[in-house]
Order: C-alpha cells, then sequence, then structure tokens
C-alpha cells in the first residue's frame, strides 16, 4: 500500500487530543449536574425541616400557658424536633394574659449533622407553682 501525500484525514495524535478535551467537558458536565442536584436535595430537605419548625411553633401558639422546659419528638422522614421554651421576664401582674414574656425556640435537625432552628418571643399567663 501506499501513503498518499495529499490525505486530508486526521492523525492518530489528534484523535486523542480530541479525545482527551471531550472527556474532560464531559466531565465537568457531570460534576455540574451533580452539583445542582446536591443543592435541590439540600433544599429541599431545608424546606421539609423549615415546614416542620412553623408546625412546632404554631403548636405552640395553641398553649394557652407556657413553662420553662424542653419538648422533643420525631416528625416524618426522619426529621428531629426540640422546643425549648425559656422564661425571659415576669409581668408585673401574674394574673393578666400577658403575665410572662417566653423565648420559644423549635431546633429541627436531620441526618445527624443538618439543623435548623426557629426563635421568637410570646406572652403567656403565668402559672401558680412554676413561675
Amino acid at each position: 500500500m501506499k501513503y498518499a501525500e495529499d490525505c486530508d484525514g486526521f492523525t492518530l495524535l489528534e484523535c486523542l487530543i480530541a479525545l482527551a478535551i471531550a472527556s474532560m467537558a464531559l466531565a465537568v458536565l457531570y460534576e455540574a449536574s451533580g452539583t445542582g442536584l446536591f443543592a435541590t436535595r439540600r433544599a429541599t430537605q431545608t424546606e421539609l425541616a423549615l415546614s416542620v419548625a412553623r408546625s412546632c411553633l404554631a403548636d405552640m401558639r395553641a398553649r394557652p400557658v407556657l413553662s420553662d422546659g424542653t419538648r422533643e419528638g420525631d416528625a416524618a422522614n426522619g426529621f428531629h424536633w426540640e422546643e425549648t421554651d425559656t422564661l425571659v421576664e415576669r409581668g408585673l401582674h401574674p394574673d393578666s394574659p400577658a403575665g410572662a414574656l417566653f423565648r420559644v425556640s423549635v431546633t429541627v435537625s436531620w441526618e445527624g449533622r443538618h439543623h435548623l432552628t426557629l426563635s421568637t418571643l410570646r406572652t403567656s399567663a403565668m402559672t401558680g407553682a412554676g413561675l
């Protein structure tokens, strides 16, 4: 076989370089899509944790009287919540509806390493013995 000098084909080296460039581009695209999926999953979990925390705060608003202490429990999808009620200030008139000011913090944790905390202040009637 005779080699033609004016052949317009690609050499093996050119093909290998083109393959290497294409491989690097695909690796970058793969990494970007993986990062995007991770961020979407994390945002979804944070949204669910926020929903659990808001639900706990809504439950707290339904209770007529608060007292110093901690409550905790488990929610769906592996979320664990903890509510801490801390007396901030006693009112001047213990029998008034706004007898005490409480700081209420709800912390929701998941997967053992992520957590989200919501805090608010709430007035509550004071109970006799605890306050």
